[in-house]
């Protein structure tokens, strides 16, 4: 995963490069922080994820998917240029096939194991978040108008559970992996883990219901997240190398101020007077959050996680 994640960074940053060169190869930012996320983050989250479970031999479908990442990544680069709408569908479907691949890999291991453990259950929900990005991305491809929202708001949700989702509750996972028991785990953790882990549904759920709730869900997430950049910076001398500190360290630093500009759009959204307007939150929140939170976040704990490593941790 780590050869998939280097090649598809690779190809993001061609994609990114080519648009502004010509019109017909340019990407909004919009698409270009969804499409970081099968090409670079996913396939590292992958990798971390096989780190923490220490099972070798891989389970079937783990190496499958192992194997078909970046080509169905690939696939769904492709779904967001002009083609014919039928080979558009059928390539933004191959992701959402490809993540459910995953989940229904995950919630057979738990039924087999029959385990309830924290650990275990934070990887389902990840897993589960990501299903839930692929199938707003393959809607947002259809056309479609889900709860009638109208795009970009459609992308963007794709976009959010993609790494507030998916990304985050497996840096939860890891984290939890790294706590030892003290103040940070007893106290800032499960704040940490309430709104990393809940906070995305909740605030899903709050765009349906109303403002208040939305405020309510957007402020969890922010608490939450600044919690995890305390634990994170909390951790930083529990680790060995220079270069996994430095990275979890601009990991801390993104997320905290990514969740304030969070919060600053969440006070202006419940009196309908945003201080900052979608265009700008996916500029400045969205960039911290995919480059500065989640990437480095998870290239530092697969730096700390030497492959074939087996540490494990009860709940």
């Amino acid at each position: 995963m780590i050869r998939n994640t280097m090649i598809g960074a690779g190809v993001w940053l061609m994609i990114a490069v080519a648009g502004r060169f010509s019109g017909k190869l340019e990407r909004s930012w919009i698409e270009l922080l969804f499409l970081f996320a099968p090409l670079v983050i996913v396939p590292l989250g992958l990798e971390l994820t096989m780190r923490l479970d220490g099972r070798v031999p891989a389970p079937r479908l783990e190496k499958l998917a192992a194997g078909i990442q970046l080509p169905v990544a690939l696939a769904t680069a492709l779904s967001l240029y002009s083609l014919p709408q039928s080979v558009i569908v059928g390539l933004a479907a191959s992701w959402l096939a490809f993540v459910l691949l995953l989940a229904t890999e995950r919630i057979w291991h738990i039924l087999r194991t029959r385990s309830r453990r924290f650990d275990e259950l934070s990887a389902l929900l990840a897993f589960s978040y990501l299903a839930v990005g692929a199938a707003w991305f393959l809607a947002s491809r259809l056309g479609w108008h889900p709860l009638d929202f109208r795009e970009p708001i459609v992308l963007l949700t794709a976009v959010h559970f993609h790494y507030a989702g998916f990304a985050a509750a497996i840096l939860v996972r890891a984290l939890w992996r790294m706590l030892k028991r003290s103040f940070v785990r007893s106290l800032l953790f499960p704040v940490a883990a309430a709104g990393a882990l809940g906070g995305p549904a909740l605030l899903a759920a709050g765009f349906v219901t109303g403002p208040a709730l939305k405020l309510i869900a957007a402020l969890l997430v922010v608490l939450g997240e600044i919690a995890l950049a305390a634990c994170f910076i909390a951790c930083l001398s529990d680790l060995t190398r220079a270069g996994a500190r430095i990275l979890l360290f601009v990991s801390a630093a993104s997320v905290a101020v990514a969740m304030c500009l969070a919060a600053l759009w969440a006070f202006g959204e419940f009196p309908r007077q945003p201080f900052l307007d979608i265009a700008r939150m996916a500029a400045w929140h969205g960039s911290l959050n995919a480059f500065g939170f989640t990437f480095c976040g998870l290239a530092a704990f697969v730096l700390r996680n030497p492959a074939g490593s087996a540490e494990r941790r009860a709940a």
